[in-house]
């Protein structure tokens, strides 16, 4: 949770959690900016980030042939090859991603 603004208008209860266990937005864009900037990123993709570091997908974005229908789907609306390979993508150690 991030400590902003919008969260002025909610409960007293969830206003109290922001508070203690939100985070700044200073310190949630960090990751944002990082991702956005680092050269050693240009060409990585595929990958769910936290505090600069890669965690593990859940649940339905898990599930590969759910990843795969989507990204077809994806690739359709918007003009790009459905081949991920077709792409370059790679993620931090040089491989393809999915």
């Amino acid at each position: 949770m991030v400590q902003t603004p919008y969260h002025d208008g909610a409960g007293k209860v969830l206003r109290l959690l922001i508070r203690l266990l939100g985070t700044s937005p200073q310190n949630a864009a960090e990751t944002y900016t990082w991702l956005a900037t680092s050269p050693d990123l240009a060409r990585v993709s595929g990958n769910l980030y936290s505090a600069r570091k890669v965690v593990p997908f859940k649940g339905q974005a898990a599930d590969d042939e759910v990843v795969r229908r989507i990204w077809a789907e994806s690739a359709r609306l918007v003009g790009v090859p459905e081949d991920i390979e077709e792409l370059g993508v790679t993620d931090l150690e040089g491989e393809r991603t999915r």
